[in-house]
Parts: C-alpha cells; sequence; structure tokens
C-alpha cells in the first residue's frame, strides 16, 4: 500500500504531488483547531518480526466474552486484541492470512489485504480482502513495472475462530466484485476494485463501498456492494443507477460492473476523480449514514484542502457534499514523480473511525465525539523503501458534520 519506486498498494492513490509546500507537512486540523496524534503502534522497534504493518484500514469488532478485536491489513494480516482502544497485542505474531500468489489472474488469490470485517457473533467472521495482482512478476512485456501491471478485485474469506485464521471459498465462489475485462499487462496504471470499506448492516443486507479504477467503459469512483444475509456469501449485488443487480450476471453480460455512487466530488480539486471511501458509520443521534472520504490531490496552493472529510446520508445512495473532517497531508509535500530522491517525507493514509462506546458488534454506531485511526508513513526519502508506518489516533468532533 506504500508507494516506493518497487511497490504501492492497496490505496490505489499514486502520489504525484503538485507543488504542495515542505510547510504544510503534518498540519492536522479539525474544526479550527490544531491536534496532535496519539501513536497506537509502530514498526519501528516492535518485538514481531516481521512487525505489524497497518497497510490498510484498521478494523474493531467485540469478539468472544466481549472483547474487542482489531485487523491489521496487510500482505501479512494480523489480528490483535484491544486495550483500552490505545494499545494493540498481536499475542504469538502469528499471521491470519496470507496471499497465495497464484500467477493465474482468474484465481484471484495473490497479494491479499483484509480491509472489512463482519460478525454477528464474534466467532463467525466474514472479510472483505483486497486482492492485488503483479502482473509485473509473470508477464514479461511490463518491464518490472508494478504500477502498470497491477489488477485489482475483492474477494471474501471465512474465520470461524474469532479472526485467528481467515480462509477464502474455492476459486468458483471467492469473488465479490471484479472487472468483467480479462486481464491485459501494461495498461499503465492500477485498475479494478479495490480496497473495500466495512461493512454495516441495513435491513436485510449486509452492505459496503469498493473504490473502482476506472478502465475501458468501468467508470472510477465509489460503487455500493450489498450482500442477502438470507444467501451465500458468494452471491452479491451492486449498484447500478436506480436498481442493485447481481455482479456476476454483470460479469457474464460483459459489464460494466455497476456504476459510481455520486459520493465523494468537491469542486476545487485537482484531482477530479471521486475522493476514497475508507469507513462507513451511522450517526447515533439521528440515525444518519456517513462515510469517511480520503482527498485526493488538491494541487498546487491547496494544502489546506487536503485530509479527510465526511459525506452523511438517509439511504446509502444518496450523499451529501463532502466536509472537511480532518486537514492533514496525505500525500508527500514533494514532487516524487520529478524528484524520487527527495525528502524526508510525512504523510497519513487510510482511515477508520471509531467509538469505543459503542455497543455494536462491530463498532458501526457513533456519537459525536470519536476517534480517527490512520496510519502515518514517514520516510527518509520518496523512493525509501523502508519507510515507517504508525498506527496513529486523533479525536474527532463529528456534530460539525451531521
Amino acid at each position: 500500500m506504500i508507494l516506493t519506486t518497487k511497490s504501492i498498494c492497496c490505496s490505489a492513490i499514486v502520489f504525484l504531488s503538485f507543488g504542495i509546500t515542505a510547510e504544510a507537512e503534518n498540519v492536522y486540523e479539525s474544526n479550527g483547531r490544531s491536534l496532535d496524534p496519539e501513536v497506537i503502534l509502530s514498526t519501528v522497534g516492535h518485538r514481531c518480526n516481521p512487525p505489524p504493518r497497518p497497510d490498510a484500514a484498521v478494523r474493531f469488532f467485540r469478539g468472544l466474552n466481549d472483547k474487542p478485536f482489531v485487523i491489521i491489513g496487510d500482505k501479512v494480516n494480523r489480528i490483535a486484541s484491544v486495550q483500552r482502544f490505545s494499545s494493540f497485542d498481536v499475542g504469538n505474531c502469528g499471521t491470519n492470512l496470507r496471499g497465495g500468489r497464484n500467477s493465474d489472474f482468474r484465481a484471484n488469490d495473490y497479494a491479499l489485504w483484509i480491509t472489512g470485517t463482519w460478525t454477528e457473533d464474534g466467532r463467525n467472521i466474514i472479510g472483505l480482502v483486497h486482492n492485488e495482482y503483479w502482473g509485473h512478476k509473470h508477464f514479461r512485456e511490463c518491464n518490472n513495472n508494478y504500477t502498470s501491471c497491477w489488477w485489482n478485485s475483492v474477494v471474501w474469506a471465512r474465520s470461524i475462530d474469532g479472526g485467528r485464521t481467515f480462509v477464502l471459498p474455492p476459486p468458483e465462489e471467492r469473488l465479490v466484485i471484479g472487472f468483467a475485462d480479462e486481464y491485459k499487462p501494461m495498461v499503465g496504471r492500477p485498475v479494478g476494485f479495490m480496497s473495500p470499506t466495512n461493512m454495516v448492516r441495513d435491513g436485510d443486507y449486509v452492505v459496503a463501498m469498493v473504490h473502482g479504477m476506472g478502465y475501458g467503459k468501468q467508470k472510477s469512483g465509489n460503487y455500493l456492494i450489498r450482500h442477502s444475509l438470507s444467501r451465500p456469501w458468494n452471491e452479491w449485488e451492486v449498484w447500478n443507477d436506480g436498481a442493485f443487480l447481481s455482479v456476476s450476471n454483470l460479469i457474464s453480460s460483459g459489464g460494466p460492473v455497476g456504476q459510481p455512487l455520486n459520493v465523494g466530488s468537491l469542486s476545487g480539486f485537482f484531482d477530479k476523480t471521486p475522493m476514497k471511501a475508507q469507513t462507513i458509520i451511522r450517526i447515533r443521534l439521528n440515525g444518519n449514514w456517513a462515510v469517511l472520504l480520503s482527498a485526493k490531490d488538491p494541487g498546487p496552493g491547496k494544502a489546506d484542502m487536503d485530509g479527510f472529510y465526511i459525506a452523511t446520508s438517509r439511504d446509502l445512495i444518496h450523499w451529501s457534499e463532502p466536509r472537511q473532517l480532518l486537514r492533514a497531508n496525505l500525500r508527500p509535500s514533494v514532487d516524487c514523480r520529478k524528484s524520487p530522491d527527495s525528502g524526508p517525507v510525512s504523510y497519513l493514509r487510510y482511515g477508520t473511525i471509531v467509538d469505543p462506546s459503542s455497543s455494536d458488534v462491530n463498532y458501526i454506531d457513533t456519537g459525536n465525539l470519536a476517534f480517527l485511526y490512520t496510519t502515518r508513513i514517514t520516510g527518509a526519502s520518496c523512493k525509501d523503501s523502508n519507510k515507517t508506518l504508525e498506527l496513529v489516533r486523533f479525536q474527532v468532533d463529528l456534530g460539525v458534520v451531521q
């Protein structure tokens, strides 16, 4: 998930900073107040080898005996017990899911990040999984160019032991959503469906958003997917401009596979594609839904527009204009495209909103005050392959965006 000269990951944002000044780094503001991040977890000095890396939005749930746990998504996914929501214990340092590095794109099992979870009892857990296919490892025409041959899909996995281990279903049953197109090397940029949000319950359905990086007739944006709790977990639907339709039927018909929601667009940004959905929550006071969004590149001289935003909805379909929740750098302050040796760099990635007082087993509902957990990434330069990842949190007031 981190962009170096060798790798990115499931954030699907290639860092092409356009003139954001170095002075703008590490400015954290919310509702006119300056905020200081609290460090929860760091890859530096951790007792596990390799250390847990918060390379996706973390996901909380209540496990057995009502104890809170968190999934730390990475190529090596981990589960940790949670103490007071300010300390995580990964136990014996074991992993609960690794990708199979299957060279067959259709297997949907290459590099896997758990980025969304759902449970009703704390023991049986469904995970939405970002599957990242690295074509540059298998196709000569890619010239070892990672981003030019990166295709993505979303699959699901199941745990029956409280998240300690996750298992993929058989290949023919594991796809949640993917493009109808066959894999093509050297498209030149990341494409596909990626980085699912958490899952929330809406009536008889479990609902999530996935981010689409468009290609051909498939548009870019945030897509709403749902699963009926009365059906097998390999059956998913996607919003398609007025109705939910079967993902598998849309793929069989040649696509496009759904249409993106009108959420995450805001004028004034250099990057015109919608902001990326990170986490869905429900506001306890009024019952409205809210989605946390990460800003795209605001462009030169607009560093104050960078950061995390919130949009609200009554029905998960129609959304308000995004409002800034936390001003922060979500990309390096230097132009890494032109100067990969420039540095040092420091920026935030991924976002989860959690209210520790929530009674929901998946921590979906929240009061006005909640915590925004995000990953702070620092390195000596843009191309530093040993960047430090720290999970940090900010206390934010959601009352300003209701």
